[in-house]
C-alpha cells in the first residue's frame, strides 16, 4: 500500500487516526511503501533540523517507488482525462496515482476527495 504525502505528514506528526489505520492494516499483513513524488513533496516543505532528521530516518525504513516511464504515461493520461472532465487534481497526485495503478497497489491518504476521482485507483482513507 502506497502512503501518499498526507499520510506521511500525519504519520510523522503522530496523528492518532493514521496510527490506528496503520495498525489495522498491519494486522492484514499490508506492506507499506511510498513514492519519489512524496519524497519530493516532503523535502520541499518547510521544516526544522529535527524534522529533517526524522524525515531522513523515515525514508530509510520504507520502500520508495520511483516514477518510471510507464508510471508517467499512466499519470499523464489520468491528468488529461480529469482536466477534460473539469475534475483536475495536482500533477503530484496524478503521478502518485500513476505509480499506484502501474504497481496495482492501493493508496492510503487523508486526501480522499482527489484520489477518488480516478476510477482505476483503489483508495483507503483514515
Amino acid at each position: 500500500m502506497i502512503l501518499d504525502t498526507t499520510a506521511v505528514i500525519d504519520l510523522l506528526k503522530n496523528r492518532k487516526d493514521i496510527k490506528e489505520k496503520l495498525k489495522e492494516l498491519e494486522g492484514k499483513n499490508v506492506v507499506f511503501t511510498t513514492t519519489t513524488i512524496t519524497n519530493f513533496e516532503m523535502w520541499a516543505g518547510p521544516m526544522d533540523l529535527k524534522e529533517e532528521q526524522e524525515l531522513n530516518e523515515f525514508f530509510k525504513t520504507i520502500r520508495i517507488y520511483p516514477l518510471t516511464e510507464k508510471d508517467a504515461e499512466i499519470a499523464g493520461k489520468v491528468h488529461k482525462v480529469l482536466r477534460k472532465e473539469g475534475q483536475e487534481i495536482g500533477s503530484e497526485d496524478c503521478m502518485i496515482a500513476g505509480i499506484a495503478i502501474a504497481k496495482q497497489e492501493p493508496v492510503l491518504t487523508r486526501n480522499k476527495k482527489h484520489f477518488e476521482r480516478i476510477p482505476e485507483l483503489v483508495v483507503y482513507s483514515y
